[in-house]
């Protein structure tokens, strides 16, 4: 099914992306809880749904809901949720809450960094997106 969500995204069919984000949710929810890894990446992919749509709002709780599990779950690799991180910080980011934008941003780069290295290609478009929060607060040095 995120096969499908993912071919409606990239033809701009929002709706209809949402509809069935939210019912591959409901499932997942109701048979493995709501805290299991598939129901997360459910949650996920609705908040990027959501965030297509440019409801930024619901996303933003969404991703924020997510990273409360993920605060929860003992986890080995800290980065496991950096992407949900991201995810929020750029919706943060379109909100205008772009001092915790940037907080998330580059916790999200150190994470990164120290999992992949400097010139990996998961680093360069996380300098890229702290660079861009930075340029919305006129940060444009430090954005560089």
């Amino acid at each position: 099914m995120e096969s499908e969500i993912a071919q409606l995204l990239q033809v701009a069919k929002y709706d209809e992306a949402e509809q069935l984000c939210r019912r591959l949710l409901v499932e997942r929810e109701g048979s493995l809880g709501a805290n299991h890894r598939l129901s997360l990446l459910a949650k996920n992919n609705l908040g990027l749904v959501l965030k297509h749509q440019g409801k930024f709002e619901e996303a933003e709780q969404i991703y924020r809901d997510i990273l409360l599990v993920g605060q929860k779950i003992s986890c080995d690799d800290p980065t496991r949720f950096s992407a949900i991180k991201n995810n929020l910080a750029i919706v943060l980011r379109h909100r205008g809450k772009l001092a915790e934008a940037e907080r998330l941003h580059r916790e999200e780069l150190e994470l990164t960094e120290a999992k992949w290295g400097k010139g990996h290609l998961s680093t360069l478009t996380s300098q890229n997106n702290l660079a861009l929060t930075l340029r919305y607060q006129g940060k444009f040095e430090e954005a560089e």
